[in-house]
């Protein structure tokens, strides 16, 4: 049995604006993702997310805004094989970002087809600064949610 992993998932809002990177490696290659940090088991989502922001985007802000927790489950197993803490935080327009692969979209043209397919349910409650818990259930393949559920907070 493979263990779950944990991450914090923080996305950067400008107001008109998300910045989101490319992924360049695993499950993922290819998608573009908000900015994210797999957690240790003791580790401090909110902490790391501020972390992450710091080493990423070169912006110390106060404790990002936690939306809500995503469960991610893969075919047909009954436990999640990821945990999202997913935070936002607002910053001024204009900031840019320390690493490549980087990219901010208008808010009106982010790119969900070149995205995991559950972002579509979930980033625009973000986006709107709603808070939510979500479970998100993928085809065998990781290619399609088949099941999902939203509740608002």
């Amino acid at each position: 049995m493979t263990s779950m992993m944990s991450l914090a998932v923080c996305e950067v809002l400008d107001g008109r604006r998300i910045l989101l990177k490319k992924e360049t490696e695993g499950m993922g290659n290819g998608k573009w993702v908000g900015l994210s940090v797999e957690l240790d088991r003791n580790s401090d989502p909110a902490y790391c997310a501020a972390t992450l922001l710091k080493r990423e985007v070169g912006l110390v802000a106060p404790r990002p805004l936690l939306h809500g927790v995503c469960n991610f489950y893969k075919g047909t197993a009954e436990l999640p094989f990821v945990k999202a803490h997913i935070f936002s935080v607002k910053v001024p327009g204009g900031i840019g970002s320390r690493s490549r692969g980087m990219r901010w979209f208008n808010l009106g043209s982010i790119p969900y087809d070149k995205m995991w397919d559950d972002d579509l349910f979930w980033l625009p409650l973000v986006v709107n600064g709603r808070r939510f818990n979500g479970s998100f259930v993928y085809d065998r393949n990781m290619k399609r949610v088949v099941n999902y559920r939203i509740s608002l907070r």
